[in-house]
C-alpha cells in the first residue's frame, strides 16, 4: 500500500502497519491502493501483478477496473513482487466482533424484545449503489468493519411484506391498477400511501366493508409501522453479523454491455458494438448468519393490554422473516441476491426470556 497519495510520514505508517488493520470498512473507504496511472496520466487504482508477455511472466502495474478486480479477489495469493489483495490479510477482530454481538443481544433482552438469526441462502449485496470511491460499495459497520443491514432497511423489508399481506386481504395483487383522475396507478402504491396518511379513505377505493379480517390487518399494520401522525409501536434494530468466525465474502462482477447508452442517459442507442465494461464488487457470501432484533416502543402500549405486546412482536417478526425469505434484502434481489434460508431461522431472544 505504499503507493497511497499521502504525506510521506503518513504513507510510511500505512506501509508499516496497514496489514495489521482489522477493519475492512476502513481499508475500503480510506486505503484503496491508489497510484499514478502512467499510461493514462491520472490517479487510479494500481496493483502489481504477474502478466504473460512474449512467453515470459513479468510483474507489471495494472490499472483501473483490471486492478480493482485483482485487489478484491477473495481467493488470490500474491506471489513474490506482487501486491497483496484485500483479503490476503485477516480483516476481522474476532474478540471485538463477539463483544459487539454480546452487547447487541443484551440490549434486546434488556428491552424485552425478540431476536432471531437467519442464514443467507444467496450472496448479499447491501449498499451496492451508495457513493464510494470504488464505484460500488458494501455497507459495513464503522467501528468493527463487519457487514450489517441498517434498521431502516430491515423495517422497510418487513413493511413491504406486511403491505402485501394487507393487500391480499383486500384482493389486491401486484398487477392491480386503479383508475384515478383519468390515469392508471398501481393499487399497491395507492394502498401504501393511504396506510401512511389517509386510512379513512381506504374504504372509498377498496372493498373493506364487512371485511373484519382486512380491517384487523390494517390496524396492526399502522400500529406496528406507524404513520405520518404517529410513530410505530415496534423498533427494528440494525441486523448484525452473528457468526462465530469471520464473515465470508465473495467477489462478484457485473458487466454492463451498453456503456455509451448508460453514460449518455439514453443519448446513444444500445448498440451491439459497445465494449462491455466489467465492474467488480464485493458481496457477503451465502451461509453467513445475521441476527435481527425487534423491541417495543413502550409509550405505544400505555393503553394497550399486555397480550398486544407479544402479538405486535410476533406479527412484525413474521412479516420480517417472510420478507427475508421471499423478497430478499439489499441490492439486486431481482437477480437472486439477498435471500435468506427460511429453515435456518433460530430464536435467540424471546420476550419471556
Amino acid at each position: 500500500m505504499s503507493n497511497q497519495a499521502l504525506p510521506k510520514r503518513n504513507a510510511k505508517v500505512l506501509e508499516d502497519y496497514g496489514d495489521q488493520c482489522r477493519n475492512l470498512g476502513l481499508i475500503l473507504d480510506k486505503f484503496v491502493p491508489w497510484g499514478w496511472n502512467r499510461r493514462d496520466k491520472h490517479w487510479d487504482i494500481v496493483i502489481k501483478s504477474t502478466v504473460r508477455r512474449s512467453g515470459n511472466n513479468e510483474i507489471r502495474d495494472l490499472y483501473g477496473g483490471e486492478a480493482k478486480g485483482i485487489w478484491l479477489n477473495v481467493n488470490r495469493q500474491a506471489l513474490a513482487g506482487e501486491s497483496p489483495s484485500l483479503f490476503e490479510v485477516d480483516r476481522v477482530d474476532v474478540e471485538l466482533m463477539r463483544a459487539v454481538q454480546d452487547r447487541w443481544q443484551t440490549q434486546v433482552k434488556g428491552r424485552g424484545g425478540f431476536a432471531f438469526t437467519m442464514r443467507t441462502a444467496e450472496r448479499l449485496a447491501v449498499g451496492l449503489g451508495a457513493s464510494h470511491v470504488l464505484e460500488t460499495a458494501l455497507t459495513l459497520d464503522r467501528n468493527t468493519g463487519l457487514p450489517y443491514l441498517p434498521g431502516s432497511s430491515v423495517k422497510g423489508l418487513a413493511r413491504a411484506w406486511g403491505l402485501i399481506k394487507v393487500a391480499a386481504q383486500l384482493g389486491i395483487t401486484l398487477d392491480t391498477v386503479v383508475h384515478e383522475k383519468g390515469k392508471e396507478r398501481n393499487a399497491l402504491n395507492i394502498l401504501s400511501d393511504m396506510l401512511a396518511s389517509e386510512p379513512e379513505k381506504i374504504g372509498t377505493v377498496f372493498p373493506i366493508e364487512n371485511n373484519e379480517q382486512a380491517a384487523n390487518y390494517i390496524d396492526w399494520f399502522r400500529f406496528i409501522f406507524g404513520s405520518q401522525a404517529n410513530a410505530g409501536a415496534v423498533c427494528f434494530l440494525d441486523a448484525i453479523y452473528a457468526g462465530s468466525k469471520a464473515p465470508g465474502y465473495a467477489a462478484d462482477v457485473m458487466t454492463p454491455h451498453y456503456v455509451n447508452y448508460y453514460t449518455t442517459n439514453g443519448g446513444s442507442p444500445p448498440a451491439e458494438d459497445d465494449n462491455p465494461n466489467p465492474v467488480s464488487f464485493i458481496t457477503v457470501d451465502h451461509s453467513n448468519i445475521f441476527a435481527f432484533g425487534l423491541v417495543l416502543r413502550r409509550a405505544a402500549f400505555a393503553n394497550q393490554p399486555l397480550e398486544n405486546q407479544k402479538t405486535a412482536l410476533d406479527t412484525a417478526a413474521n412479516w420480517l422473516q417472510r420478507g427475508l425469505t421471499d423478497l430478499g434484502a439489499g441490492s439486486k434481489t431481482a437477480a437472486g441476491y439477498g435471500f435468506f434460508n427460511r429453515k435456518s431461522m433460530k430464536v435467540v431472544v424471546s420476550p419471556s426470556a
